[in-house]
């Protein structure tokens, strides 16, 4: 997974990859491995909801979360403007 992440995200894609999986789920793994195995920077956040209140969230470059976190932040316009890719 680490091997294969370095051939689709840049360096730069990986500096600010917003960690609000809890570590009982899978995607939890992707976010904090591939990212500091990378070299990428973690903004942490208790859930993705939390996102605009976070005081790092214009830092946020990647977020990977569930579609109902991701579609509940898009209609509330709350994904910041640095956000560059959502999986």
């Amino acid at each position: 997974l680490i091997d294969w992440s370095k051939s689709v995200y840049s360096r730069d894609d990986i500096q600010g990859v917003l960690a609000s999986t809890s570590v009982c789920f899978d995607l939890s793994v992707w976010e904090l491995f591939v990212t500091l195995a990378n070299g990428g920077s973690l903004i942490i956040a208790r859930n993705a909801l939390k996102l605009p209140q976070l005081p790092a969230r214009d830092q946020v470059r990647l977020i990977n979360t569930v579609p109902s976190a991701i579609n509940a932040l898009h209609a509330a316009g709350q994904i910041p403007p640095s956000v560059r890719i959502i999986n």
